[in-house]
């Protein structure tokens, strides 16, 4: 899994999965510079916090656009650790981590 820009238009954020939390495919969306929903990466720090991220988009080749299914969590656990779990449902209501999968930079 990768959080990065798009090289392209750097402007949009991309989440990148490569097919453990849901298919495989690139995810862009617009970020935001507050709040937990849709937060620029370079905000996302081990803080305790727990991030969102929703209605994220993919458009591959001649293929139809596809909505991310659900929403993101991400929680950053240290420097070189962090919490994600992909769940049903949007950004709304209770935040929490049910089984969430550990990544290691």
């Amino acid at each position: 899994m990768g959080l990065l820009h798009d090289y392209i238009d750097p402007n949009l954020a991309v989440i990148s999965i490569g097919g453990v939390l849901t298919d495989h495919g690139n995810w862009n969306f617009e970020p935001e510079s507050f709040g937990s929903i849709n937060r620029d990466f370079s905000d996302i720090t081990a803080d305790g916090e727990t991030y969102c991220f929703q209605g994220a988009a993919t458009k591959q080749s001649s293929q139809a656009q596809i909505i991310f299914p659900g929403r993101l969590l991400v929680s950053m656990t240290s420097d070189t650790e962090m919490m994600v779990e992909r769940q049903d449902g949007d950004c709304a209501g209770n935040l929490a981590f049910v089984d969430p999968v550990i990544y290691k930079r």
